[in-house]
């Protein structure tokens, strides 16, 4: 095979690709004020119970009710950590009261979880899964598995911070 014909093959893959995917993409519901959003670090750890509560008044912000995996917030060794995190999305897609799935922060560590995912799981309850940086990985891997659309936006702290601003600047700290 020359050049020319494997770039026209690849170009003609590419095309062809994404026109027989959005047949069977599957699109979460939209959220509504008053629903609940499951909470996760599938990533690096957040044990900070500021950044904790920061995740959660931006929720409430927009007027949803968040609920926090349960291995949010601690502090482990490493196998507690990837079980914790693995639990805590597969207990988010699962429950039908949680509408969306928001990653609290990036960072690394999202890559270590994705050959434990339940991808079967992930397609029979399609919630919009919130991230950025390295859930990037767990947005990517959903999308080539299962073909679940997936919302790519800043981590829930981040939304945060452009929102509320920088954590240190309450009204108490900043004279407002």
């Amino acid at each position: 095979m020359n050049r020319r014909t494997l770039f026209t093959a690849a170009a003609g893959g590419l095309l062809l690709k994404p026109a027989a995917q959005a047949a069977a993409l599957i699109k979460p519901k939209a959220l509504r004020a008053g629903d609940l959003v499951g909470m996760v670090t599938p990533s690096t750890q957040v044990a900070d119970p500021d950044s904790l509560a920061a995740a959660e008044k931006m929720a409430q912000y927009f007027g949803l009710r968040a609920r926090f995996g349960k291995g949010v917030g601690k502090r482990g060794t490493y196998e507690q950590s990837v079980q914790d995190r693995v639990a805590d999305l597969h207990d988010m897609f699962r429950d039908p009261e949680v509408k969306a799935v928001f990653c609290i922060r990036g960072g690394y560590g999202a890559m270590q979880i994705l050959d434990l995912l339940d991808y079967d799981l992930i397609r029979r309850n399609p919630k919009i899964l919130l991230g950025y940086s390295d859930i990037t990985s767990l947005h990517l891997a959903i999308h080539k598995k299962r073909s679940t659309d997936r919302w790519r936006s800043r981590a829930s702290l981040r939304i945060r911070r452009r929102i509320f601003g920088r954590p240190s600047s309450t009204p108490s700290q900043s004279g407002r």
